[in-house]
């Protein structure tokens, strides 16, 4: 197989793992425009969310926070260097009618933020430090 070639189309690639993964059509679609933008016009110049090896990462952020990866995915894409990290006015408000309301909107994003600051402190259940003798060891955190 030509490595260009494949290369080339590692966002079509990303986006069927996407589907099969379970992340919304229209998601994965965004995903896609945003790995293809990116590869086409930055040529690896910046480091953001969006190159090939970020892959997996994009899919599993979809499948956690679809409404708050909706927003940066369509965001970034109107942006002229690919990413900014800021929510788009205009794709705000494009969801905010799509969901039925900016309280809607607000109220996902709240939701999957609250999901995701709860899945990160549940992730940390130990804690590493140096003993007396100078060797790292490691301790069970406390619910």
């Amino acid at each position: 197989m030509n490595t260009a070639a494949a290369t080339a189309s590692y966002w079509d690639r990303w986006e069927t793992k996407a589907l099969t993964a379970g992340v919304p059509a229209h998601l994965a679609s965004l995903g896609r425009e945003l790995m293809r933008d990116l590869a086409q016009h930055t040529a690896g110049e910046i480091r953001c969310l969006g190159h090939e090896g970020d892959g997996d990462k994009m899919i599993a952020m979809a499948l956690a926070a679809p409404v708050t990866m909706e927003l940066r995915f369509a965001s970034d894409l109107r942006t002229p260097v690919g990413v900014s990290g800021r929510v788009d006015p205009e794709v705000y408000e494009l969801l905010v009618a799509r969901l039925g309301g900016a309280a809607v909107l607000d109220a996902a994003l709240a939701s999957e933020k609250a999901a995701h600051d709860a899945a990160a402190r549940s992730v940390r259940t130990h804690r590493f430090f140096k003993d007396a003798s100078g060797r790292m060891t490691m301790e069970r955190i406390s619910a």
